[in-house]
């Protein structure tokens, strides 16, 4: 069965850095947190979980779309 699911990013200003977020579904909130995975890794299971629950998965702080406002 194929399956769409809707996902809507954003990004969260913290501290020293912007960090990347997405979600999916509705339902209990599910997140998926993981380093030194980013959220790209999540997406498969994220999809799947989306049918019944609403799913956060991030990118780390300094990881892929989570920038750091000074890498050094």
């Amino acid at each position: 069965m194929n399956r769409t699911t809707t996902v809507t990013t954003g990004t969260l200003r913290v501290a020293d850095a912007t960090l990347h977020y997405e979600v999916r579904g509705a339902g209990p909130l599910v997140a998926l947190v993981g380093a030194p995975m980013d959220a790209t890794f999540f997406a498969p299971l994220a999809d799947l979980l989306a049918a019944d629950h609403t799913v956060l998965t991030t990118d780390p702080r300094g990881l892929n779309r989570s920038v750091l406002d000074d890498p050094e």
